[in-house]
């Protein structure tokens, strides 16, 4: 719920408070994965990423820069960190198999990307079979790629990259 619902305006913040929240949103994002259980970060993925979202341009490349160098950045965070770098020469390449750990996929934040982007690619090394199942969201995500395919393995990630260069000329 907006802060205006609830009656209150946000304060504004000085430089030094902006730059203490944006360093305690950095640390709860890098929150090791073995403190926190898979709905658990889902959640915290979202909330973050809604914070981030409102965060001026100069905050939001700060913040990515800060989680860049970060394996366990959350996923869906330098989802909505990425949208400022995204324009229609991008392409976008994800490699995962979209499971969600029955948490929101958070489909919007693709659509956002897929309406910016050139391009999406996604390469999911499950096989189709096992797309759908259970937690994947393989079928919510798809609408948004423009490409979907099964990459496994090095040939299949060479077959992939081969057709991406023929298309691109």
């Amino acid at each position: 719920m907006a802060m205006e619902e609830y009656g209150t305006e946000p304060a504004e913040a000085g430089p030094r408070e902006t730059e203490a929240a944006l360093r305690r949103l950095a640390d709860v994002a890098l929150l090791p994965g073995s403190l926190t259980s898979p709905q658990e970060r889902s959640i915290l993925d979202s909330v973050l990423a809604y914070a981030v979202a409102r965060l001026d341009a100069t905050m939001r490349l700060r913040l990515a820069e800060r989680l860049a160098p970060q394996a366990d950045a959350p996923h869906e965070l330098a989802l909505a960190l990425a949208l400022d770098d995204i324009d229609h020469r991008t392409t976008i390449l994800i490699l995962g198999d979209a499971r969600s750990n029955y948490g929101d996929p958070r489909g919007d934040i693709l659509k956002k990307i897929h309406a910016r982007a050139r391009r999406v690619i996604w390469l999911n090394p499950e096989p189709r079979t096992m797309w759908n199942s259970g937690d994947s969201e393989m079928r919510r995500l798809s609408p948004y790629c423009d490409k979907a395919v099964t990459c496994a393995s090095l040939k299949d990630l060479e077959r992939v990259v081969s057709e991406l260069l023929r298309s691109a000329v």
